[in-house]
């Protein structure tokens, strides 16, 4: 057999054969990227920190929220020797949800939320009374709450109770508390590593294992102080007469009557929150603007900081959102224990 390669056969190959020729590369593309998306070690939900504005939410100066996320993640908001968010926090990232041509800005958020792309929200709306006779009342924060998009701030704190002192990690005392070590070594051991491809991988040495569990047990005691500093915040401010919280109920139509449930606490009306505190402005970090008599006024009234429920997706995460809000509070109030 003549197997001898010559120019016509390299000519007639690629005369005849390209096709099949580019179809094998493709195919080799296409094999080796799913390979590499399949095998890849990627962050988890709970390891992205999403701070989203949205629509009509503005900021002073081009980049200050992620300028704000990159001080909260980078440490040089550290506060008594610890970062605001935790260890397992990599990323933080803003982001901007606006109308875009004919899509709303709810209707991108959704799609964002679809993909768990947000843990808290900076929203308009708070201080609007939804007033079923008048549609023009139906904020799109409203709209969030009635479809359960929002985790009340009473669940925020119930829920980090029940994953601190419930799961045993945390023991109250009449004097104060104890750090259960051996019972967050025992969860963080037995079920994170094993959670996701992704601890697997990273701690996979006694040595990071046991470096994994002191940051673990340093997160979940910050989770329950967080709790405990936020309640003792709320009801400073309303012993004060000066609730800062944000209370709407779930609306839902029933036979074309509307009807209200579970009225509570949806989020942190920072408006009210920075209201008289001469030390820093929330306006800095996020407002809304109108224009009266000719000249555009900028307010954080009714302005929101809320949290997102994904707390069925990432349960060791939701509870960062207690340390951004403390956060809030210590810097732009004179709220904080």
């Amino acid at each position: 057999m003549d197997l001898k390669i010559t120019k016509k056969r390299i000519s007639n190959v690629l005369n005849y054969e390209w096709v099949k020729s580019l179809a094998i590369v493709v195919a080799i593309v296409m094999v080796w990227s799913l390979l590499y998306t399949s095998l890849a070690t990627r962050l988890t939900d709970g390891q992205q920190f999403y701070l989203v504005t949205y629509d009509g939410v503005q900021t002073k100066a081009v980049g200050s929220t992620s300028e704000f996320l990159d001080k909260i993640l980078s440490g040089k908001a550290r506060e008594n020797g610890k970062d605001v968010l935790s260890y397992d926090v990599y990323e933080a990232k803003e982001t901007d949800v606006r109308s875009v041509g004919s899509y709303s800005a709810s209707y991108l958020l959704d799609l964002r939320l679809s993909v768990y792309e947000g843990d808290m929200l900076v929203i308009g709306g708070g201080n609007i009374e939804y007033d079923p006779k008048d549609e023009s009342t139906r904020t799109d924060f409203q709209n969030l709450v009635s479809a359960g998009r929002i985790l009340s701030i009473d669940r925020l704190l119930s829920g980090a109770r029940s994953y601190t002192v419930g799961n045993g990690f945390i023991t109250e005392t009449s004097d104060g508390y104890t750090v259960n070590a051996d019972k967050i070594k025992e969860y963080f051991v037995g079920e994170r590593i094993k959670s996701s491809r992704n601890y697997r991988r990273t701690y996979n040495t006694d040595e990071k294992i046991q470096a994994g569990v002191k940051a673990e047990t340093e997160r979940i005691e910050t989770v329950y102080l967080d709790m405990i500093e936020l309640e003792k915040s709320i009801k400073k401010a309303q012993d004060a007469d000066k609730d800062f919280l944000v209370y709407k109920s779930r609306i839902y139509e029933d036979n074309g009557e509307t009807k209200y449930i579970d009225r509570a606490a949806y989020g942190i009306d920072l408006g009210k929150l920075n209201a008289g505190y001469e030390k820093a402005d929330i306006k800095d970090l996020w407002y809304t603007s109108s224009v009266s008599d000719g000249e555009t006024v900028l307010t954080a009234d009714g302005l929101v900081l809320s949290v997102f429920d994904f707390t069925s997706v990432q349960p060791d995460h939701t509870y960062e959102a207690l340390s951004v809000i403390n956060y809030i509070i210590r810097n732009y109030s004179d709220y904080a224990d």
